[in-house]
């Protein structure tokens, strides 16, 4: 059972029920609740460790080029509906190029 203090809203919420309520918090705010575990601060940094293609990992030498290279996800509603994955560099373990991407990413959402 789900507690309010495991929603992602709890600091700002205006409707947390009393300490002794019997409902979880699913069943409190089940059009609110939203699982603090599940939730992914964006854009972060992620290393390439292996190539996916179809759902599978990719054999092919000339696919794992990326591997060992530092990417940005991150989401902008005008390009794309979910995530966007930008590969930074063409050194692997590199994350200098990434971390700019995400400062660069910052500065134009502030802009906006």
């Amino acid at each position: 059972m789900k507690t309010c203090k495991q929603c992602f809203h709890f600091d700002v919420c205006g409707k947390k029920p009393p300490e002794d309520t019997p409902f979880s918090a699913e069943q409190y705010c089940p059009d609110d609740f939203k699982d603090k575990e599940l939730i992914v601060e964006l854009p972060f940094i992620a290393m390439i460790e292996q190539t996916i293609e179809n759902g599978k990992f990719c054999k092919k030498h000339s696919e794992q080029k990326f591997n060992g290279r530092y990417c940005v996800v991150y989401l902008d509603k005008e390009k794309w509906a979910s995530p966007l994955i930008d590969i930074c560099g063409t050194r692997c373990y590199n994350k200098d190029e990434a971390e700019a991407r995400v400062q660069a990413l910052k500065e134009r959402k502030e802009e906006k």
